[in-house]
């Protein structure tokens, strides 16, 4: 072969893994539009369910009794939002799923380059290879942490909305405390953070200021937006503006 560097071999794989990689990515592109009609599905089910609560609390002469409010928040707790939850872990299931197939077949396509270069290099080429599988396996340690970290916000989210739905049963409302409110502003800002974020799951030095800002305006300090926030930062990017 023409090539005398590992690059060169990765390269010459295209052919062979490029297609298998765009395949997975494809797949990865649809989740968005699956996890949409999904929910779309649960908000008619929601809507349908309202109607007939409503037609049954008429027929009952019970339509300004109170109790169509009262059905209507336990079908949203103990069925709508339980669902809803469901596909977002669904669909985090499938990235993840995803994402170690994309993993494995530029693992497989390294360890192929790998294979035909070493051959033709010395140990320090060897080792500079081995360096090369070590930063693929740190980067993908990093992506499930982070895959847990959301899965964990996501089920605080869940238990929050659930616990605003009990409240409105409660005769008298109570505000959140200062507790639950910079929870929900936690959770506010996650879900803002997460569309913006990079292939490499980190959020621009731009997008991180724009949110930081927007977490100041809230009356919360900077170094907290730093700590919670800090997983979205790319340690190899040093223009975060942080402190």
């Amino acid at each position: 072969m023409a090539g005398t560097s590992l690059e060169d071999y990765y390269k010459s794989l295209s052919s062979v893994y490029d297609p298998q990689a765009q395949l997975v990515q494809q797949q990865m592109g649809q989740l968005p539009g699956q996890a949409q009609a999904q929910m779309s599905a649960l908000e008619q089910a929601k809507v349908n369910a309202f109607k007939d609560i409503t037609a049954r609390a008429n027929r009952r002469g019970m339509l300004f009794s109170g109790v169509p409010v009262s059905e209507q928040a336990t079908y949203v707790g103990e069925k709508y939002l339980p669902a809803a939850a469901g596909v977002q872990q669904s669909q985090q299931n499938a990235q993840n799923q995803l994402m170690a197939a994309l993993n494995e077949i530029n693992a497989s396509r390294r360890t192929r380059a790998q294979d035909l270069y070493s051959g033709e290099q010395n140990a320090i080429q060897q080792a500079e290879a081995q360096r090369y599988a070590a930063e693929l396996a740190a980067q993908q340690k990093e992506m499930d942490r982070q895959a847990q970290m959301q899965q964990a916000q996501m089920a605080a989210e869940a238990k929050i909305q659930a616990a605003q739905i009990n409240n409105s049963r409660a005769p008298t409302p109570r505000q959140p405390s200062a507790i639950e409110q910079k929870q929900m502003v936690i959770g506010a800002m996650t879900a803002n953070i997460t569309p913006v974020l990079g292939k490499d799951k980190f959020i621009s030095p731009d997008n991180y200021l724009v949110a930081k800002n927007d977490w100041l305006d809230a009356g919360y300090s900077g170094k907290e937006f730093d700590s919670i926030f800090a997983r979205y930062r790319n340690p190899k990017n040093p223009y975060y503006q942080v402190g």
